[in-house]
């Protein structure tokens, strides 16, 4: 079984109430590839508005854990929120080969739709392919005139969350725009459009990335490209200006887009959070006499701990960042609600296991290529000559 984060922050004396009271407002979080024990290992340079305020102040769930192998993002994102096995949801990656007609199916790939505003030809997603109901869907068949809205940048997990009813926004991987598709609006909404206008990503991007904190503070000692002061340096750095006072590593995200300078980096969770806050207020969820549901998958910390490693410091500083701007969304929520009006659910859809080269010695990495030679050799031989294997991906024949 692999073990996932799962916390609820339901406030002192906040329990009785939604036993009788539905909350106005439900906000369900994911922190995407954060391990259980991040937050403890973490803990000594959090705050008290961010990690800890859920933790210490809501219901914590140390046992939860997935009964199946494959824990990738789109398949857990899945059973977070049908609630079902993916024997029963059908999620089993991000794309797979039909075997009736040996063609390869996109998750979410949907040709008959578009984005709205249609940038660069992008945005031909819809939940076409999805066959169980999300807790979205259940909640407005039940309640149809409340609302559900899902937030995330990689459309794998805004569709996978949001399922195939309500609002369900992403970032366009080449404008950095906030966008949907036809299948979900057939126009952009104007305080989307507006949002865009603001081209608010440059100012997160204009800058590098430096670290938080002094680098004795950081737990995680692996080499990292983000800006590290050591004593030494900040001494010679107060002489001289230049740039051999800083220490950098030459390792970097996957591209120079801007939008790889998001997702790896923590302003991918800022960005995140920011628009939520921006749906959270422009479609008044939680104001009107019905239950409405907020989904967030921040993808950076997947793409930051996949780049770097979750023993780097990148890792650890985003966590430390994302805890101040998770202390900033919770003051803003909690200053448009009281506290039994809102139900926060914090989780994760995986962990993520060590670096293949961060013990003694690096481990044999598996070659995929080799096996399938393997594999097809074998077949081969058994059945006569032929391309029996197509391809192997996420343990996937």
């Amino acid at each position: 079984m692999k073990k996932i984060l799962l916390v609820l922050l339901l406030l002192p004396g906040v329990l009785p109430i939604l036993a009788n009271t539905p909350p106005r407002l439900v906000i369900n979080l994911v922190v995407s590839s954060m391990r259980p024990d991040d937050i403890d290992r973490y803990r000594s340079q959090f705050g008290t508005g961010g990690f800890l305020r859920l933790t210490e102040g809501g219901a914590r769930f140390t046992e939860g854990s997935y009964d199946y192998q494959q824990t990738s993002t789109p398949v857990s994102l899945a059973t977070l929120t049908t609630g079902a096995m993916p024997s029963t949801h059908g999620v089993i990656s991000t794309r797979w080969r039909d075997y009736i007609v040996n063609k390869t199916v996109g998750l979410i790939d949907d040709p008959s739709v578009r984005d709205p505003e249609y940038y660069h030809g992008n945005g031909a997603y819809s939940p076409r392919n999805l066959i169980a109901p999300t807790v979205g869907e259940a909640l407005l068949r039940q309640s149809p005139d409340s609302r559900s809205v899902t937030v995330a940048l990689d459309p794998v997990s805004a569709v996978v969350m949001g399922g195939r009813e309500g609002m369900t926004f992403w970032m366009d991987s080449v404008s950095c725009n906030w966008t949907t598709s036809t299948y979900y609006l057939p126009v952009l909404p104007a305080w989307v459009k507006s949002f865009n206008a603001d081209e608010l990503y440059l100012s997160y991007i204009g800058e590098p990335w430096h670290s938080l904190l002094n680098d004795d503070k950081y737990r995680n000692k692996r080499c990292s490209d983000i800006v590290l002061m050591s004593s030494m340096a900040k001494k010679k750095r107060s002489a001289d200006s230049s740039a051999d006072a800083v220490k950098r590593i030459s390792s970097k995200a996957p591209s120079e887009s801007r939008y790889d300078n998001i997702l790896y980096s923590p302003a991918g969770n800022c960005l995140t959070l920011q628009f939520a806050k921006t749906a959270l207020t422009q479609l008044d969820l939680g104001k009107r006499d019905r239950t409405d549901l907020l989904n967030i998958c921040l993808d950076a910390p997947r793409a930051i701990r996949e780049a770097y490693g979750p023993e780097s410091i990148e890792a650890e500083d985003m966590y430390y960042r994302l805890d101040q701007d998770l202390e900033e969304f919770l003051t803003y929520v909690y200053t448009l609600f009281k506290p039994h009006e809102v139900l926060v659910i914090l989780t994760s859809d995986h962990g993520s296991s060590p670096s293949y080269d961060f013990g003694r010695e690096a481990c044999d990495r598996f070659n995929t290529r080799q096996f399938e030679v393997i594999v097809n050799g074998f077949l081969s031989a058994r059945y006569g000559p032929g391309n029996w294997v197509l391809e192997y991906e996420d343990k996937c024949l």
